[in-house]
C-alpha cells in the first residue's frame, strides 16, 4: 500500500477534526493574502502616482522667519512683511548641484496679492503655463490654459467667490483679463487661486525679474531620497536659495502605506506561528490517539521514515488544500475590501506565481511544524504500542 493512500484514508477518518483544523488554516492564510494584496495594491498606486507627477521641491529665497500659506509661501494684506524674493538668475547656480541633473521640471512663480475692481481681495499666482502644466500635469480645465498676457486661470472655490465663468472678465490691478479657464476641484490651495502670466504680473507688481520661488519636479519613484539631497546640498552651498520638500497627500499616503506593511508583516508572523502550533498540537494529538495503529505497521515492517512520511503526508495535504483555498478566499477579500480600507479601485492583481509562492509556503510551515509529532510516533516503541490495542 503506497503511503499517500495510508495518509488519505487517516484524513478521511478523522475527517472533523482534520476540518476544523484546515479551516483554522485557510483562514490564517486567506488574512496573509488579503493583507498582502491590499498593501501590493498600495504601493503600486503610490509608484504610478510618483512616476507620473514625481516628487517637487519649493525653491525660495534662503531667510530665517518664513510664513507659509501656498507652497511655502504667503502673501497677504494683514503680513507687515511680505516674503523675500529673488532674482531669477539664482536658479542658474542649481546647475552645478549634483541631484540637479534628475531634475525634470523648473516652473518659476510670483505670488502677490490684488484686490479686485469690486473690492475682493484675493491671491495672484504668477507662472510659466507651459512650465506649470508640466508639473501639474494632473490639472484638468473646464476651458482652456491662459494663452496671452490679459487672459487668466481661476482656481474653482475663487470662481465661486467671485461669482465667474469661462469668457467673463476681471478687473484687478487696474487691468482687465479675460477669463479663458476654470480649474477643476483640487481639494487644495490651488482653488482659491488666480493665475496669470509670470512676466505680467512681474510687471503689474513692479518685480521684473524677480521670483518669490520655484517649483522644480524630480520624477520617479525614488525622488524623495533626490529630493532630500537637494535640499541638503542647498542648505550647503551658499548661494542664497532653500529648499523644501513638498509634503503631499501622497507623501502622507506613503506613510500610511509604510505601517499598514509593517503590520501586515506583524500579523504574518503571529499567524505563521500560531497555525504552527495549532498544526504540531493536532498532529500530536492525532499520534497519541494512533499508538496503536503505529505499532501495527511498526510490526508490519514499516520503518521510521515510512511512519514520519505518512505524518508530513498527512500535513502536506491539508496545508495545500488550506493553501489553495486561503489564496482564492484572500484574493476575493483583498478585492472587496480594498476599496474600503484603502480607497483602491480594481488594481488588486491576481498573480499565479504569487498563488504557487502561498502554497508552497503553507506547506512548508505545516509539515515543519509536523516534524515533532512525525518524530515522536517514529519513535514509538512497537511492543509497547501494540499495548494500547
Amino acid at each position: 500500500m503506497r503511503l499517500i493512500n495510508i495518509a488519505l484514508a487517516n484524513l478521511k477518518v478523522r475527517k472533523i477534526k482534520y476540518m476544523f483544523l484546515m479551516l483554522g488554516m485557510l483562514i490564517g492564510t486567506a488574512t496573509i493574502v488579503a493583507l498582502f494584496s491590499i498593501t501590493d495594491a498600495m504601493e503600486s498606486e503610490l509608484k504610478e502616482h510618483f512616476d507620473r507627477v514625481g516628487t517637487r521641491v519649493i525653491i525660495t529665497q534662503d531667510q530665517e522667519r518664513f510664513s507659509l500659506s501656498y507652497r511655502g509661501i504667503t502673501v497677504a494684506e494683514d503680513i507687515g512683511k511680505e516674503p523675500d524674493l529673488f532674482p531669477a538668475q539664482k536658479l542658474a547656480f542649481l546647475s552645478d548641484l549634483p541631484s540637479w541633473d534628475q531634475v525634470e521640471t523648473t516652473a518659476p512663480k510670483l505670488v502677490a496679492s490684488g484686490t479686485t475692481a469690486e473690492g475682493d481681495a484675493l491671491l495672484v499666482l504668477g507662472i510659466d503655463f507651459a512650465e506649470e502644466i508640466n508639473v501639474k500635469n494632473y490639472w484638468q480645465v473646464t476651458g482652456a490654459y491662459p494663452n496671452s498676457e490679459n487672459q487668466a486661470l481661476l482656481g474653482v472655490q475663487l470662481a465661486q467667490r467671485l461669482e465667474l465663468e469661462v469668457g467673463d472678465t476681471l478687473v484687478i490691478f487696474d487691468e482687465e483679463f479675460h477669463v479663458t479657464g476654470i480649474l477643476d476641484e483640487l481639494g487644495t490651495q490651488e482653488d482659491f487661486l488666480l493665475y496669470l502670466s509670470l512676466e505680467k504680473l512681474q510687471k503689474l507688481t513692479g518685480n521684473e525679474g524677480l521670483l518669490s520661488m520655484a517649483e522644480v519636479v524630480i520624477p520617479g519613484s525614488q525622488g524623495a531620497e533626490t529630493a532630500d539631497f537637494l535640499v541638503n546640498e542647498l542648505r550647503q552651498k551658499d548661494i542664497g536659495l532653500a529648499g523644501t520638500r513638498v509634503q503631499d497627500a501622497a507623501e502622507g499616503r506613503r506613510v500610511i502605506v509604510e505601517h499598514f506593511a509593517r503590520i501586515a508583516f506583524m500579523v504574518t508572523v503571529v499567524i505563521i506561528v500560531i497555525g504552527s502550533l495549532i498544526m504540531g498540537t493536532t498532529m500530536m494529538s492525532s499520534v497519541k490517539e494512533r499508538t496503536w495503529e503505529i505499532g501495527i505497521f511498526r510490526a508490519y515492517g514499516f520503518r521510521k521514515k515510512h511512519i514520519m512520511s505518512i505524518i508530513f503526508y498527512e500535513a502536506g495535504i491539508l496545508s495545500a488544500m488550506a493553501g489553495a483555498g486561503g489564496y482564492f478566499i484572500g484574493m476575493m477579500l483583498a478585492v472587496f475590501a480594498a476599496p474600503v480600507i484603502a480607497d483602491i479601485q480594481g488594481n488588486i492583481s491576481w498573480n499565479p506565481f504569487v498563488g504557487l509562492w502561498v502554497l508552497v509556503l503553507t506547506v512548508m510551515v505545516g509539515v515543519m511544524a509536523s516534524i515533532y509529532p512525525a518524530v515522536r510516533a517514529a519513535n514509538l516503541d512497537p511492543v509497547k504500542a501494540l499495548n494500547y490495542l
